[in-house]
């Protein structure tokens, strides 16, 4: 019987739920120890019973090699849309969650034009909040709540995450290897003042970028965009805006960039790391033609320099983006 295929990458495909060929499966896995201790619940003793129950849940399969390996659960459209995710055994360790997750989040954005959706797990469940936080999701504004562990009765704090609808570019390069197995993830920060932008230039080697850097553990994406920023540049900044999200697969990563729009709301102090003080990095205002030129030639860097290569259509990849962004808010 075949499936249809709602969308695919990095060989992972989301794909249509069959009754005869996947309720059984689903059931299996809900069984699973380590299934009903993150949903923090029981199954039903029979396949049969489990059956008796109301489906109000979307189920979105997921697959990996022609095989399936999963599947997303999107809550009831009368709810908050809520996603989750449940890989079975034998699949699991490999990445195809996170991969998976990140993909259903992309498709319900897209399919049903949601503003924000949720996700959570439960206290002690690291691997499922790293994988949350690794797809973009952030902490929940109203913060968690506590449920009753499913066995003991002790209270148990479900952590909650939201993501919101933030428009991704993805960027794959020749050398990704599917599924990815690490993710990165880092913010950069976007401000022009009279025709000007400031970028980061090392003058080693005359490369330049938008300012930014990586995402350091239990940080929040706008503490990080306020930290690099001051750190590379001396500049206080306020993180107007997130407008993009921009995917980057390289070998077995994942590069997760979050642009911010900022602006400038006071002076600090450059704090450079080791490696940058020996690149000569510094902050430069230039003009916004003259850096989008220089970006645009990150074809000719492909076989002189790779990395450069990379950065530069990164970047030019935002600036775009910015302009684009800049423009529909405009109309």
């Amino acid at each position: 019987m075949e499936r249809e295929i709602y969308i695919e990458e990095n060989g992972i495909a989301l794909a249509e739920y069959v009754f005869e060929l996947d309720e059984r499966d689903i059931y299996d896995c809900w069984c699973d120890e380590a299934t009903e201790s993150g949903y923090n619940g029981h199954a039903a003793p029979t396949f049969e019973e489990y059956l008796k129950r109301p489906i109000r849940s979307t189920k979105i399969m997921i697959m990996k090699d022609g095989k399936t390996v999963g599947c997303l659960l999107l809550s009831p459209s009368d709810l908050e849309p809520d996603l989750a995710v449940m890989i079975y055994t034998g699949h699991r360790g490999q990445g195809v969650g996170t991969a998976a997750f990140a993909l259903g989040l992309k498709y319900c954005f897209e399919k049903y034009g949601f503003d924000h959706i949720l996700a959570g797990c439960m206290e002690g469940n690291e691997i499922s909040r790293r994988m949350l936080t690794s797809c973009g999701m952030v902490p929940h504004p109203e913060g968690n709540v506590l449920e009753k562990h499913y066995i003991t009765g002790e209270d148990r704090i479900q952590y909650d995450f939201i993501k919101y609808n933030l428009k991704t570019v993805s960027i794959y390069g020749e050398n990704r290897i599917t599924p990815f197995t690490k993710i990165r993830e880092g913010c950069r920060a976007i401000i022009i003042e009279n025709g000007k932008i400031l970028v980061s230039r090392e003058s080693k080697s005359g490369t330049v970028m938008i300012p930014g850097g990586g995402l350091e553990a239990g940080e929040t994406r706008d503490a990080c965009c306020r930290r690099e920023l001051e750190e590379e540049t001396g500049y206080l900044v306020d993180p107007v805006e997130c407008f993009l999200e921009l995917d980057e697969y390289y070998k077995e990563y994942k590069f997760i960039g979050y642009y911010y729009i900022c602006r400038i709301v006071g002076q600090g102090r450059v704090h450079l790391t080791e490696v940058e003080r020996e690149v000569g990095l510094a902050p430069v205002w230039m003009d916004v033609k003259e850096f989008i030129d220089i970006l645009s030639t990150y074809d000719d860097w492909k076989d002189v320099d790779e990395d450069r290569c990379g950065m530069y259509l990164r970047e030019y990849t935002a600036m775009l983006e910015y302009y684009k962004h800049i423009k529909e808010n405009d109309e």
